[in-house]
């Protein structure tokens, strides 16, 4: 993952971060009155991601969005019933709707090295 600070610091060459260097999630809960996706990651960040943001979640019911888990790696969150996916790296790097190019990009990168779904 290229973070955005990192453009430009070296010649104009962005430095990719090590994928163990990456925040991973440590916590993950639905946030009915905010229709938020509250998560705590494991740097002590917490970061609070509003659903209409979240493409795939938008439209969906509270109650689905309450039955949320964390891949294994802890950089993916999965809603099972709903059959949605997000990848931590690609939301914190403000991948979200219009930019669904980007996303399936970056997705489809990730599953190259990892040689996994999250």
């Amino acid at each position: 993952m290229i973070l955005p600070d990192e453009y430009g610091r070296h010649g104009g060459v962005a430095k990719a971060v090590p994928m163990a260097a990456l925040p991973r999630a440590a916590a993950v809960r639905y946030d009915r009155r905010g229709r938020r996706i509250l998560v705590l990651l494991t740097n002590g960040v917490e970061l609070g991601v509003p659903v209409k943001l979240a493409q795939r979640l938008a439209g969906e019911s509270a109650s689905d969005l309450e039955y949320v888990e964390i891949s294994p790696t802890g950089l993916a969150l999965r809603w099972p019933r709903l059959d949605a996916d997000l990848y931590l790296p690609a939301l914190l790097s403000d991948v979200f709707g219009s930019r669904r190019e980007r996303w399936l990009t970056f997705w489809d990168r990730w599953r190259d090295v990892s040689g996994s779904d999250g």
